[in-house]
């Protein structure tokens, strides 16, 4: 908590509850005791909005970095500082949290317009969440990231963690275009010692709590933690991008500067990632090979509090896994179809998927050409949608959407392809990057879906528009992001990019959608099979290989991050059909008068909502747009 909240609930707590002692006051007159109290006004929303905006940026100044905003808005200089980790980090986190609540519950709902009160129940949810999640578990890392309250089961795991996302903050968003700005840049490289020292000491301690990741866990960590630190010093994208930049912008003193960024790295940021591999490392006599969260303390309560984080839903285990398995069965049914019209009926399903994945010209050429070539290609995808946009979107994102590739210190562990927000100052555009560490694992049929997912019309709009919607106070249009609006929208929008007839005469593109679904739906049943029905790390594995037909690379990957961040893969398909059944029941009600592009106005621009509230939102547009 920053050290002014304290300050102020500490006097409140000593005011109010002081008792007597050797040096307490004579007893006050009754008279003056029984006189009225002046009645405290009611705290003004905007006042709590702001408030609670700069606390989050304040202790998370990497958010406020990438984001771009002012230091007025984020409480202060933050170039130069990190989010803290640890123990007591964590607590104060916490306490961070419990006061934004507090603050919220004060506010009298009644006194708000409709849009307040929508950013207020949005915000007691997923915050008020958190502490949920606190009381049932000792372990775990919170943090209040770009899109709000996060919460990892192992605060060090191969999937996210300022120990992952470090390196591309400082060279996609930290700035060095001053001398200032450089100076931060090289306060960071020292300050993320303390970081990553924190991050150790969470491990330990969630170890003494009994929540150790899974070895496969510990081991993928620890590579992909000795990947960022196994080049020398002055070849580490850490350095060449920052002397690359000082150089470019005609710092003075750029020989000094770039000296002591080396100087930083070597001394402080090395050491420092190499410390937590061996504290990770430390662990494994004592990690087990279950993959589930079913063993951990309050285990299956904090796993089906994780489902409600991911996908804002009241669903049990039980109901996800049938409803997994029922999409399943559906996609299939479909991907079957399409097979039989192309003439390939042999084997099952899966089978027959995996055995496009070895024809050559499903593939592009694993060479800088073949990358380049497929480069291109999703550029072109993403050019070509947009020029569809219009006809289906009634409000178009004002920020651009720039395809670039993964850096390759990422590559490893990256997934295929995912996307950036742009700043909220407008200067940097949203950002798809594509892995292409090899191109067998991003077939010719797969790169369609992944670009409308990942861009044009997913994620790009979905978030561009949230955050151009300058009227709303910040906090709302970053924190709204649920998971399961922001992945079920982007699922969604691989089924609009059919409507819009994008995969017309092209069956395998259409098999490459169908797939990606399918793989949504799989989702759904080896997440809960794992950390509810005590399936294995081999048994998820084999499950999703038979079924989809996966390569053997990528579905390790996969079964291992659902091991990893337990829920987050359910939101996809959940946030889909939800936003499909909004969809149908807004066709039923306003028949010839429904208008698609007013719809997706009435989903995107409110910032993405926990799905409880966009289903009340979307159902009042469609009962204030009924004819009588």
């Amino acid at each position: 908590m920053p050290k002014n909240i304290f300050c102020l609930v500490s006097v409140f707590v000593l005011v109010a509850c002081g008792g007597a002692g050797d040096d307490a006051p004579a007893e006050t007159p009754t008279a003056e005791r029984e006189a009225p109290v002046e009645q405290q006004p009611a705290p003004n929303f905007d006042a709590v909005i702001a408030g609670i905006t700069r606390d989050w940026l304040a202790q998370a100044p990497e958010v406020a970095t990438s984001l771009g905003v002012s230091e007025e808005l984020a409480g202060g200089p933050y170039l130069s500082k990190l989010q803290q980790t640890g123990v007591a980090a964590r607590s104060q986190r916490y306490r961070l949290i419990e006061d934004f609540v507090r603050r919220l519950s004060a506010v009298d709902p009644a006194s708000l317009d409709a849009q307040d009160r929508l950013t207020r129940e949005m915000l007691l949810r997923r915050y008020g969440l958190l502490l949920t999640i606190r009381d049932l578990a000792g372990y775990g890392r919170p943090s209040l990231s770009m899109y709000g309250p996060v919460f990892e089961v192992y605060s060090v795991n191969q999937m996210n963690g300022p120990h992952i996302e470090f390196p591309s903050m400082m060279q996609e968003a930290h700035p060095v275009t001053s001398v200032g700005e450089a100076e931060a840049y090289i306060a960071r490289l020292v300050g993320i010692e303390d970081v990553l020292g924190g991050l150790g000491e969470l491990a330990m301690a969630d170890a003494d709590a009994g929540a150790i990741p899974p070895d496969f866990i510990i081991d993928k960590t620890v590579a992909l933690i000795r990947s960022l630190v196994a080049v020398a010093p002055e070849e580490n994208s850490l350095f060449t991008s920052f002397a690359e930049r000082v150089e470019a912008n005609g710092l003075s003193g750029a020989d000094d500067l770039k000296a002591r960024a080396l100087d930083a790295l070597a001394q402080h940021t090395y050491p420092a990632y190499l410390d937590l591999a061996r504290t990770l490392e430390s662990l494994l006599p004592a990690a087990t090979h279950d993959a589930g969260m079913w063993d951990l303390p309050n285990g299956p309560a904090l796993y089906e509090a994780m489902i409600k984080l991911n996908t804002d839903l009241d669903k049990t285990p039980d109901e996800i896994h049938e409803i997994g398995l029922e999409n399943v069965a559906r996609i299939s049914a479909e991907i079957d179809a399409i097979f039989e019209s192309v003439g390939r009926q042999d084997g099952t399903v899966g089978e027959r998927l995996k055995a496009l994945l070895s024809e050559p010209a499903m593939v592009y050429d694993n060479t800088e050409e073949g990358k380049q070539a497929l480069l291109t290609e999703v550029r072109e995808l993403v050019a070509a949608i947009s020029e569809l946009a219009p006809d289906y979107f009634d409000t178009l994102p004002q920020a651009d959407v720039e395809v670039r590739p993964i850096p390759a210190f990422r590559e490893a562990t990256a997934a295929t392809g995912y996307y950036d927000a742009p700043s909220e100052d407008g200067a940097r555009p949203g950002i798809y990057w594509i892995n292409l560490r090899d191109t067998d694992v991003v077939p010719k049929f797969y790169i369609p879906t992944l670009s409308y997912h990942e861009a044009v019309p997913g994620h790009h709009f979905q978030v561009a528009l949230g955050l151009e919607r300058k009227e709303l106070p910040i906090l709302h249009r970053v924190n709204t992001n649920t998971n399961a609006f922001a992945e079920g929208w982007a699922l969604y929008a691989e089924r609009l990019a059919s409507e819009m007839g994008v995969y017309d005469g092209k069956p395998y593109a259409d098999i490459g959608r169908l797939r990606d679904e399918l793989h949504r739906a799989i989702r759904l049943v080896t997440d809960t099979g794992m950390h509810a029905r005590k399936w294995s790390r081999e048994q998820a594995i084999d499950y999703m290989a038979r079924t989809e037909g996966i390569a053997d690379g990528v579905v390790v990957s996969e079964i291992e991050r659902y091991a990893a961040i337990p829920g987050q893969a359910l939101g996809y398909m959940m946030g889909m059909l939800t936003i499909l059944e909004l969809r149908a029941e807004a066709k039923a009600a306003l028949g010839d008068a429904f208008d698609i592009g007013a719809f997706h106005d009435a989903v995107l621009t409110k910032g993405g909502l926990p799905l409880p509230l966009l289903q009340q939102d979307v159902r009042q547009w469609i009962a204030d747009h009924e004819v009588e």
